[in-house]
């Protein structure tokens, strides 16, 4: 349609300009070479125009057949270059898909058609690795490094082939060559990083995260965990080295970007204390312990004051505990120190609920203390006792109160935490099953329930008869203690009364030996028994007492 327009106009314009050139007055007069040239000057200027339109064309028309072998070359490129990136395309799925023959055929078949092997070294390299061919794959990676373009890529695949050939520094010089080209390609950051930490570079892998977090690879609370963990592994390091100072800023800068990680606060609170200043260590590790409680933040609490006396200490450490009261460790401090005491009911009730949840060897072991504590026989508490060898034992980082770790302790353990906010992976056993309040009831011996005023002066006055031990049983040759009583008031006994009862009724109505009608009590231990003993010369005395008073009786 627009060409038709042009057209038309371009037609119009033509009759126009005809109309024009004839319409113009005058005639135009030429003498060349003897003749003499008469015409209308609208022909003149027409003819004029016309040659000039012929000239034109037959310019582009002598152009268009200059150009036209390389047109016709330029065409035939492009459509091997179609070919090509068929081929590359087709080869990369193959690579994909995993087909080693055909990512080879069509690579040989790339580098044919294109003819760049900026483009096809790629599916060379990634063709090669999938048949096997380690060295064609090298090779294509190395050659990748003189193209800007592609160095990248290449530093990768070199990457890759030096940490399978378990080449560390090869490894290496490629992931930070790839960093510096790349800052924000997350897997070199990554490679930088992992590798610096297998070599215990605390001070490469701070760099490199620094870098990283500039280029918005990490950020966030990622960072500082990670951060805080790199200083405090270097103030460790500085610390065994002997430089206390470095070791003490650096642990105070990581508390402060990670309140929660207790290695640095307890190596923070331990230089502080150090150097005089307490106080200080005790808020550092105050704050630690309301981020998230651990044994070593207590045991180091616990030796900042040396001096202080056992009540101060238990009393210092219960406040501790007070900063996060049911957390685990909470309940176990306060339990320790309500030991130390000797509040043994408060140190068993702090701990029911605990064992109802997560019962462990530690827990078992200070609610034994409590129960024989609080009843005051360590047999009452050997349940807890042999429940506290069966029971888990707790297991992690610093459970001793110290990190002095390894450098590639500290390296899984930076790692951990930076990863996760974690000292050490979750354990992969089942946690314990907890006891049920039945299950502890049992457990604890039960305590005598205080007497009513009223039954108090029954129970005084009955004492001294209870002392005097059991009332022995009537025998056959003397009269019953029944008779002997009446004689002693002076009561008469009325004629054609109850029958005295006879041997053999006397007998049949005193108590059975044991092992005849009751059953045999059970087997005690050689401390029961000689624990018994005092008892039974004690109340021999008071046995033969009664029975010569029971005989005076009867005479």
């Amino acid at each position: 349609m627009i060409r038709a327009l042009f057209f038309l106009i371009a037609v119009a314009a033509f009759a126009y300009l005809a109309a024009y050139l004839g319409g113009l007055d005058g005639r135009l007069t030429a003498t060349v070479q003897g003749y003499v040239v008469d015409a209308h000057t609208g022909l003149i200027i027409g003819l004029g125009l016309f040659v000039l339109a012929v000239i034109f064309a037959s310019a582009i028309g002598l152009k268009t057949l200059v150009d036209w072998p390389g047109k016709v070359k330029r065409k035939a490129f492009e459509a091997r270059r179609a070919k090509g990136m068929l081929s590359l395309t087709r080869g990369l799925e193959a690579v994909a898909a995993g087909d080693a023959t055909d990512a080879t055929r069509l690579a040989n078949a790339a580098n044919r058609q294109l003819e760049e092997p900026a483009l096809t070294r790629l599916l060379t390299a990634q063709a090669a690795q999938l048949s096997g061919d380690e060295g064609t794959a090298r090779e294509a990676f190395t050659a990748m490094l003189a193209a800007p373009e592609t160095e990248f890529l290449g530093r990768r695949g070199l990457y890759l082939q030096a940490m399978k050939a378990g080449d560390a520094e090869a490894a290496a010089t490629h992931a930070e060559r790839a960093f510096r080209l790349r800052p924000n390609a997350e897997w070199a950051f990554r490679s930088v990083f992992d590798l610096a930490l297998e070599r215990a570079a605390w001070g490469e892998a701070r760099a490199a995260l620094d870098l990283a977090q500039k280029n918005g690879v990490v950020g966030g609370e990622d960072a500082a965990r990670s951060k805080a963990a790199l200083l405090t592994a270097d103030a460790y390091a500085a610390n065994a080295a002997g430089d206390g100072q470095t070791a003490l800023k650096e642990a105070e800068e990581a508390a402060k970007l990670a309140a929660d990680f207790t290695p640095a606060a307890v190596l923070a609170a331990r230089r502080l204390a150090a150097s005089g200043k307490t106080g200080r260590a005790e808020k550092t590790l105050e704050a630690a312990w309301a981020a998230k409680p651990h044994r070593a933040i207590a045991l180091a609490y616990g030796e900042l004051r040396p001096k202080e006396t056992p009540a101060t200490k238990a009393e210092r450490l219960t406040k501790l505990a007070d900063l996060l009261p049911f957390h685990e460790e909470s309940v176990l401090l306060r339990a320790e120190q309500n030991v130390a005491l000797e509040n043994w009911s408060a140190a068993r009730e702090g701990l029911e609920t605990l064992l109802t949840q997560k019962p462990t060897a530690r827990a078992y072991s200070l609610m034994a203390a409590a129960v024989a504590g609080e009843s005051g026989s360590q047999e009452a508490a050997r349940p807890w006792y042999d429940r506290a060898v069966t029971a888990p034992r707790e297991t992690g980082v610093g459970l001793d109160g110290a990190f002095d770790l390894s450098a590639r302790a500290w390296s899984r353990l930076v790692q951990e935490y930076a990863q996760h906010g974690r000292l050490e992976p979750p354990s992969l056993a089942d946690a314990p099953r907890g006891l049920t309040p039945d299950e502890i009831r049992m457990l604890i011996p039960a305590r005598p329930e205080p007497a009513d005023t009223d039954d108090a002066a029954e129970e005084q006055a009955e004492a001294p008869e209870a002392a005097s031990g059991p009332e022995p049983s009537p025998s056959p040759e003397s009269p019953s203690d029944e008779a002997a009583a009446s004689a002693d008031d002076g009561e008469p006994t009325a004629p054609g009364g109850e029958e005295e009862p006879t041997p053999v009724e006397a007998q049949e109505d005193a108590p059975a030996p044991a092992g005849e009608d009751e059953p045999a009590a059970a087997p005690i231990s050689t401390e029961e028994a000689e624990d018994e003993k005092p008892q039974q010369s004690d109340e021999t005395p008071a046995t033969e007492t009664d029975d010569r008073k029971s005989s005076a009786a009867g005479s």
